[in-house]
C-alpha cells in the first residue's frame, strides 16, 4: 500500500510504490532494471530496438537513431511526464564492448597509469 502522495508503505512485509510511478529504461537490453522496478511496485517501460534480448518483459521497440522512433519516444515521455520518477539511460553492452577496440593515439592499450589520478 502507499500513502496519498505515493510514498512506499509496508504491505504484508513487502514495500510497494504507488502504482502510477513510472520508471523508463532506455537501452534496456535484457530489461533487468525494468523487471526489478516492476517487481517492487513501479510501472516500468523498457525501451530497446531489439526485442530479442528482453528476458520475459515487454519492450517498447524504438530505434532512437531514427527520427520517427525518437519522436514517438519523446511523445510517450511527454504524455507520461506527471508519472515519470526516473529515466535510466545506459549504453548498450555491445556499444561499450566495441568502443574498447578503438585505439587512441598516445594512450597505452588498457587503463592508463593511475598516478595521474592520484595527483589530482
Amino acid at each position: 500500500m502507499s500513502d496519498p502522495v505515493g510514498h512506499p508503505t509496508e504491505d504484508n512485509g513487502r514495500a510497494t510504490i504507488h502504482n502510477s510511478a513510472l520508471v523508463l529504461e532506455i537501452f534496456a537490453g535484457s530489461c533487468s532494471l525494468s523487471r526489478t522496478c516492476r517487481d517492487i511496485g513501479f510501472r516500468a517501460t523498457a525501451v530497446e530496438k531489439d526485442k530479442q534480448r528482453a528476458e520475459n518483459f515487454s519492450i517498447f521497440a524504438c530505434d532512437v537513431t531514427k527520427q520517427e522512433d525518437a519522436k514517438q519516444l519523446m511523445d510517450y515521455t511527454e504524455a507520461e511526464s506527471d508519472s515519470l520518477v526516473h529515466a535510466h539511460f545506459a549504453p548498450s553492452c555491445g556499444t561499450c564492448s566495441r568502443a574498447r577496440e578503438i585505439r587512441v593515439p598516445g594512450l597505452p592499450v588498457g587503463l592508463p597509469a593511475t598516478e595521474r589520478i592520484a595527483s589530482w
